[in-house]
């Protein structure tokens, strides 16, 4: 399985959340069409692959008792014909903590769609369907980013919660 990132031991290890460059995300891709299937459906891996690619680690802190913390990767299908968004949560009721995978996954198709632009895509359909669904508010901060950047994924909550 990928590595998963560690949950924030110490806000010195925060990145830089005031000061960003606002990449242009490109406004026509967020009509590209967005599948939800299961992990394990036909043409999807069951479980995230090796060779996934790290997107982000985001951390919503309701209280000392009540949080979320969530990590991003993406990676192809079974086919190498669709980007596939894998969503993993902390489950700190457990010694040693451990990441446990979503089970449902979002999907698009691969043609002339960069890795990082898939990335934007999938992560705001994640975010949408989770808002409406979950009534999930905007996440607190960003604990960790790789393949996007601060700028990318503040835009993105920007649009998702209409900040």
């Amino acid at each position: 399985m990928t590595k998963q990132p560690g949950p924030l031991m110490d806000v010195t290890d925060l990145p830089q959340q005031r000061l960003y460059f606002v990449p242009e995300i490109p406004r026509h891709l967020f009509a590209t069409k967005v599948e939800i299937a299961e992990a394990g459906d036909p043409g999807v891996p069951k479980k995230i692959p090796r060779g996934a690619r790290f997107i982000l680690q985001v951390e919503w802190a309701w209280s000392p008792m009540s949080n979320r913390i969530a990590n991003y990767h993406i990676s192809l299908d079974t086919a190498k014909k669709r980007w596939v968004l894998w969503e993993s949560f902390l489950s700190d009721e457990q010694v040693p903590w451990r990441w446990y995978s979503v089970s449902e996954v979002k999907l698009i198709d691969k043609k002339d769609v960069t890795r990082e632009n898939a990335a934007v895509v999938l992560l705001k359909s994640c975010w949408e369907r989770s808002k409406d669904c979950e009534r999930l508010d905007h996440y607190h901060w960003i604990n960790k980013t790789g393949l996007i950047g601060i700028g990318a994924v503040a835009e993105i909550g920007k649009l998702v919660w209409n900040d």
